[in-house]
């Protein structure tokens, strides 16, 4: 069953839960961020309006807030529980600001033309600067922190200070998206339109190239997702959402539902799978 949520007048970049599983948050081109009822069959129930560019990204952070990252150059915070009242604004960046993320150890890492990373005490303060222009970024088992950057992965360890540890290279063009599996492995999809796997535990050795021989995508390759412990999901600027096997990573099926670029997947607490485009449209997979 499909269900398909409109409102955005522009792209919609990115999706997130919230609230465990009862609301659902989008990002948009259109410089807003829009609030949904899951329990209330996906009504809007708030339009977010501070942002003054694209709002690329968006995440629930720990203590009921909700955090955005912006072409404006900024990262905004919400307040979930206080209506979403936007309660500081984060500056510093010097560029379109593509990712957010917050670490287990509550550190919020932003991407933009440098890493900057972020501590909660009494409001966020930055409190280290990564030299690295990057696109995503994601936590891998509590250690490192991963990079998608200009054709390369860059990793930092994150327990002894975000000391760098080492460039992963293969990738031809930007790296959009990186997202760790559950049997030791990490994939990452890139521009070049590929998805590359990696082995964790053997120094990130590159194991696979998943791509148009493959039956992969013949696009940039935006966002990655993990199903459960035998799939994980894919999509792409090729619209089509592709379903790969973890064991021998073949391509499962695809899905074309939208009409335009597909630029994020999540899983949902349901087991749903949600998918957001440039179509303006945002569709739930049940």
């Amino acid at each position: 069953m499909k269900l398909t949520l409109e409102g955005h007048i522009k792209s919609v970049r990115s999706v997130t839960e919230l609230n465990n599983g009862l609301l659902l948050a989008s990002s948009s081109c259109d410089n807003t961020i829009k609030i949904w009822d899951i329990n209330d069959s996906y009504k809007c129930i708030h339009t977010l309006k501070e942002h003054t560019g694209f709002v690329y990204c968006v995440i629930e952070i720990n203590n009921g807030l909700l955090g955005s990252a912006s072409g404006d150059n900024t990262i905004k915070i919400w307040d979930i529980k206080d209506n979403f009242k936007c309660i500081q604004t984060l500056t510093g960046h010097k560029s379109d600001v593509y990712s957010l993320i917050e670490l287990k150890n509550g550190l919020l890492v932003s991407g933009s033309e440098k890493i900057k990373i972020w501590e909660n005490k009494s409001g966020f303060k930055s409190i280290k600067t990564l030299d690295a222009y990057v696109c995503c970024l994601v936590e891998l088992n509590g250690e490192f922190l991963a990079a998608g950057s200009v054709k390369t992965i860059l990793l930092w360890e994150i327990k002894k200070g975000f000391e760098y540890f080492k460039k992963l290279e293969g990738h031809t063009n930007f790296v959009e998206c990186i997202i760790e599996l559950t049997n030791g492995l990490m994939a990452s999809g890139s521009r070049d339109k590929t998805i590359r796997i990696w082995n964790i535990n053997n120094n990130f050795d590159c194991i696979h190239v998943l791509d148009v021989n493959k039956k992969g995508h013949n696009g940039y390759v935006y966002f990655l997702v993990e199903l459960n412990e035998q799939f994980f999901a894919s999509c792409s600027q090729d619209k089509e959402i592709k379903i790969w096997n973890k064991g021998d990573f073949t391509c499962n099926s695809s899905i074309k539902e939208h009409d335009s670029d597909v630029y994020c997947l999540k899983k949902l607490t349901n087991g749903s799978l949600i998918s957001c485009s440039g179509d303006k449209k945002i569709m739930i997979w049940e």
